[in-house]
């Protein structure tokens, strides 16, 4: 059982928690992202040539966001996954800061370049950044998860590239051939024509297309987590435990990579 499902039990909102550490990722970024001369910069000619703001890297935000949450004292108890991303429109390097059962997928070309493993200190029980409520039992006993548990990775992206990023709740439900089988359907053709560089489509048409599939993702990990019958990683991780899908919160952002003219990612 996860710690948030606890601290609903002592009156605790489990949500204030996920989303002031999101609030403070978002500020963090925003606050420290900075011009030019990032290692990154250096090692690209876009770099060299010409200053251009590159993202903070994902584990820095992670850090941030979390030391603000604990020193500002403004949510009392809770706890949360993480699975920031950064991406550099200068290099095209994308760097993962992950922990818990969130995770993302590297799609290219139709096949999973990478998927990020999922951390668990038992089936069910995800690494999770906390804060423990006044006078709760066991404190000290209680395992804490810090930042720098995360995995961090680096990815160097390609034009094409699709990335899909997703709370547990999809991928409890939806295998990861599954959700490249969606990617294609949806996205194939945009990806060809830009690969070609033939009849492609408006920037509008991309960027509709991409939040198309990112609700139809969540609407397929919604549909199939009320099925009670059907063979799910959540219910091939239970083994003999249950069957079916798995309610829970379903959050899904997908990233379509596309190079520029002058080698800069978009």
């Amino acid at each position: 059982m996860k710690m948030k499902s606890r601290f609903d039990r002592v009156g605790v909102d489990p949500a204030l928690f996920s989303w002031a550490l999101m609030d403070n990722a978002e500020a963090v970024a925003r606050l420290t992202d900075v011009d030019q001369a990032g290692v990154d910069a250096k090692e690209s000619q876009a770099g060299r040539n010409a200053a251009s703001k590159i993202p903070l890297d994902a584990q820095t935000i992670l850090d941030g966001a979390y030391s603000e949450l604990v020193q500002s004292g403004k949510v009392e108890a809770g706890s949360s996954t993480a699975c920031i991303l950064s991406l550099c429109k200068v290099t095209g390097t994308l760097r993962a800061s992950n922990l818990g059962d969130s995770a993302y997928l590297l799609i290219r070309d139709n096949k999973c370049i990478y998927e990020s493993p999922s951390q668990q200190h038992f089936w069910n029980c995800p690494y999770q950044l906390t804060v423990l409520p006044p006078g709760y039992p066991g404190a000290k006993q209680h395992v804490m998860d810090m930042p720098k548990d995360a995995a961090q990775t680096t990815h160097q992206l390609q034009d094409g590239d699709v990335i899909v990023l997703a709370t547990d709740g999809f991928w409890d439900n939806v295998f990861t051939k599954e959700a490249i089988e969606l990617v294609d359907r949806e996205l194939g053709d945009v990806i060809q024509q830009t690969k070609g560089a033939q009849g492609v489509s408006s920037i509008e048409d991309v960027v509709g297309r991409v939040r198309a599939l990112s609700q139809r993702l969540t609407n397929t990990a919604r549909r199939f987590s009320l099925d009670q019958k059907r063979r799910t990683p959540f219910s091939q991780g239970a083994r003999h435990i249950r069957t079916g899908g798995k309610v829970d919160d379903i959050t899904v952002i997908v990233t379509l990579v596309r190079a520029l003219a002058n080698n800069e990612h978009s």
